[in-house]
Parts: C-alpha cells; structure tokens; sequence
C-alpha cells in the first residue's frame, strides 16, 4: 500500500468531518447537482441501508487531508427463497484533488480485504446516469477493481400529490392501514415474496414494530395493506426520511439556473413540484415496500391511491421509483422531475461463478434504502 495514503475505518466520533465531506458539492454536467445529506448523525442516516455498515477513509499523510470515503453497508437479503448476507456501497467521493490518483483503488482494495473477513461475496452499487465520471469508471476493465455488472435502470420520479386511475369497485380488494396486528402477517408475506424475488430485504417483525433499523422511520402506520379475502396481496409504505437524511440541490445547470424563477411559474400552472432553490433541501415523501403479488397494476394503483388519500400534511411532495421497463413509468412521466440511475451487481474476478449462479431475476429495489 502506498506509504503516502492512509486507509481507515471511522466510527462515531468522525461525524462532523465526514458530513463536513460529504456537504462538498462535486463538479456535474447534469441538468442538476445533487448531494445526500445525512445530517446530524451520518450513522444514523446509514441505518436503511444495512444491518450494519462501515465508512472507510482514505486520507492523505501528508497534510491528513481526506482523499476519499466510500460506505459499505450489508444487510441479510432474499434471493429466491434463500437468504444472503450481501453488500450495498454508497456514498463514493474522491477529493478533486485527488481525481486520477489510486484513491478509489485503495479504497476498494480494503473492501476486499473486509468482504473477506465477513464472507460478502457480492455486493449492489447504484450511480445516477447523469453521472459522468462514475459512469465511466465502472464501464472499463481495471484489474484494481472489481467487475461491475448493470442489472436494472430505475427511473425516480418526483411529483405533487395526484391519483391514478383505478379499477372501479376495486376487483374485491379490500385496502387498510396497517397495524401492530398485522406486523406477523406481514413478515409472512414479505417471506412468501421472497421466494420469487431477489435482493429483497429479509425485514424482522421488530424492525417493522420499531420502525428503525433498516425502516428507521418508518411506522406500521405508514404502511398500507391490500387484501383478496383474508390473503395479503400487496403492501406499499409511504416513509419520511427527512428527519435524517435528504437530498441538497448544490447547482443546476446554466441554462436551468437562468431560467429558475420562470420555471418555477410554470411549475405551479401545470402542477410540477417546483424546482428547489440552490442550496436548499428537495424534502419528500418515499412510496417504499412496494411488494405487490404478481406485480399487479390495479393492486398498485389501490395502494397508492389509498397512500395519498390519508396524508393529511399539505402541499407534500412525493418520490417513487420504477424499473425502466415498468408499463407504470407512463403513469408518472407527465408532470414530474425524473431522474435515472443503473444498480450494479459487484464482485471480484474471483467470485465470479458465485456471482453468475445467484439468481438476480425479479430484482426488488427499495429506493429507502438507496
């Protein structure tokens, strides 16, 4: 390892300078510039995204500088009826200082060494497509780094407060809000979906009780139920994260930013959540645990409705996020801000047949945990 650069795990006590890092916008090409902001606590923030999770730093002896930080979180997943205990990498930034140099390499030479100490063979990364260099970087063979495979592209949308059109006299389906009675019957159901799913997250009962952990924030509550009958055949969940973690505008570009304030009145006449002022939070409401039986339309459509509907809280505004293939995007692309990203299945050369074997058909992403 090079003698310049210093790689560690943080823990607790380097939360101000990690959000201090992480609150540093880096230069774009896109329509916009986005940051994830995880303040006050960034550990807490990280709960979604793994059971447990591991920020490490590559920092530079010469003036103790950060280089770079990359988070790797794992969480135990179902892929078709079995469980694995698999990893999710978020939060990736070198210093620009620093582009060019083997920061990225060093930082996942040590998450190599790490999968190996805590048997991850594989691991889901996720990168915005208007995201250059990123792009660029896992789109190329590099024996420092591990082999990046695209798996689904989901389209985010976001939106004010709309319906969809559903079936009249709703085919039968009974929709309810969830309660403390319905926590094991849920967790059923998610196991019963887990059999025909992959990288769905094995949710305990506690989890769904407590509302922390992987759902940190999320109540029973938040949490709508379709039922056939007495059989469950869909849950949808409309989850607010801001209290911990949102996302910042850092920028747009020129000719968004020279057109802002008229843009903005069009917004409001046409029913477009208005574009955020520089520097200021873009705070919504997730539609999450979308896990609906045989992916129906109609059942979707009950749900969300019935999501809408029961949010008292005025002028909110709301995010979903759709595979690109889904027949639902057509149902969203008008009078939305939409933005695309690809997940990667990840793993090293080495772990290649293990990679290839696992069955990733019907992939479930929950944009909560992203």
């Amino acid at each position: 390892m090079s003698s310049r650069y210093i790689v560690k795990i943080l823990n607790a006590n380097n939360n101000q300078s990690l959000l201090d890092f992480y609150s540093k916008p880096m230069s774009s090409k896109g329509k916009i510039s986005l940051i994830l902001d995880y303040s006050p606590d960034i550990w807490n923030a990280l709960k979604v995204e793994g059971d447990t999770s591991e920020i490490f730093m590559v920092e530079d002896s010469r003036n103790n500088q950060i280089a770079g930080l990359a988070i790797l979180s794992q969480k135990e997943c179902f892929f078709h009826g079995k469980t694995k205990n698999v990893g999710y990498v978020s939060g990736l930034k070198v210093n620009e200082d620093y582009y060019g140099t083997i920061v990225i390499a060093l930082l996942f030479k040590s998450f190599k060494e790490y999968c190996r100490k805590n048997n991850i063979k594989l691991w889901f990364y996720s990168v915005f497509n208007d995201n250059e260099k990123g792009l660029k970087l896992f789109g190329k063979s590099n024996k420092r780094l591990p082999i990046f495979e695209p798996l689904e592209t989901m389209q985010t949308y976001i939106l004010k407060r709309r319906y969809m059109h559903s079936p009249k006299g709703n085919n039968g389906i009974e929709i309810s809000q969830g309660t403390e009675n319905d926590i094991e019957s849920i967790v059923e159901y998610i196991r019963k979906e887990g059999q025909s799913r992959a990288f769905l997250p094995a949710y305990t009962s506690s989890q769904i009780l407590s509302g922390k952990g992987l759902l940190n924030g999320l109540s029973i509550s938040d949490i709508a139920i379709a039922r056939d009958g007495n059989d469950i055949v869909g849950i949808m969940g409309l989850w607010n994260q801001s209290a911990f973690r949102r996302w910042k505008v850092m920028g747009y570009s020129s000719i968004i930013n020279t057109f802002l304030p008229l843009l903005n009145i069009g917004t409001k006449v046409f029913g477009y959540p208005d574009l955020p002022a520089i520097y200021s939070n873009v705070e919504y409401k997730i539609f999450s645990l979308i896990l609906i039986q045989n992916n129906n339309d109609d059942v979707f459509k009950l749900l969300f409705n019935y999501l809408m509907k029961n949010d008292k809280a005025e002028n909110s505004t709301y995010s979903i996020s759709l595979k690109s293939n889904d027949a639902l995007n057509m149902d969203f692309n008008k009078r939305s801000i939409a933005f695309s990203n690809t997940i990667y299945k990840t793993y090293w050369k080495e772990d290649e047949v293990y990679a290839k074997e696992l069955n990733v058909d019907n992939l479930y992403i929950e944009q909560g945990g992203l």
